[in-house]
C-alpha cells in the first residue's frame, strides 16, 4: 500500500499486488522477474503520489529483507535513470519493520520509536520555526 498520512488521517493512494512466485519448484524461475516488476511498480507510485516539496517523511515499511532489498532497487534505478527526485530526497526515506504488507499494519509501524521520534521532529521543526517567526514579528512591530 502506498499510504498518504497526515495528523488527523491516512489516505491510502494505491494499492500494489503482484503475483510473486514461491521459492521453491518449478515456478521459482520467474520469482526474481516478479519481485523486480513488484519493485517497479511501488517504485512508480511513489513518483507519481508523492510530493516530495510537501512530505517530510516517506516510511518505507516491510520484513527486513523485502526492505533492503528495495530500498537498493530504487537507490540503483534512480541513478542509472537519473530521476533526480528520488536521489535528491533520499535523506527524507525512513526504512522500518512491518509484519506484512496488509494496511492494518501501518498501526504496528506508527507505534515504533524511531518513527515516532523521526516524526516528532518535524512537528517540533515545524513548531520552532513558527515560534521564531512569531517572536520576530513581536520584534520588530511591538
Amino acid at each position: 500500500h502506498v499510504c498518504l498520512v497526515t495528523s488527523s488521517m491516512s489516505l491510502t493512494r494505491q494499492r500494489i499486488e503482484v503475483q510473486i512466485p514461491r521459492k521453491r519448484g518449478a515456478a521459482a524461475a520467474g520469482r526474481d522477474k516478479a519481485v523486480k516488476r513488484f519493485f517497479e511498480h511501488v517504485m512508480q507510485a511513489i513518483l507519481k503520489h508523492i510530493d516530495f516539496s510537501i512530505v517530510k517523511v516517506l516510511i518505507i515499511a516491510a520484513t527486513d529483507i523485502v526492505r533492503e532489498s528495495f530500498l537498493e532497487y530504487m537507490n540503483l534505478e534512480a541513478v542509472r535513470r537519473d530521476i533526480k527526485v528520488l536521489v535528491e530526497n533520499k535523506s527524507k526515506f525512513l526504512p522500518c519493520h512491518a509484519s506484512s504488507g496488509h494496511k492494518h499494519a501501518l498501526k504496528e509501524v506508527l507505534q515504533d520509536p524511531t518513527v515516532l521520534s523521526r516524526l516528532s521532529n518535524t512537528k517540533a521543526t515545524d513548531e520552532v520555526r513558527l515560534l521564531n517567526s512569531f517572536y520576530d514579528m513581536l520584534s520588530k512591530d511591538p
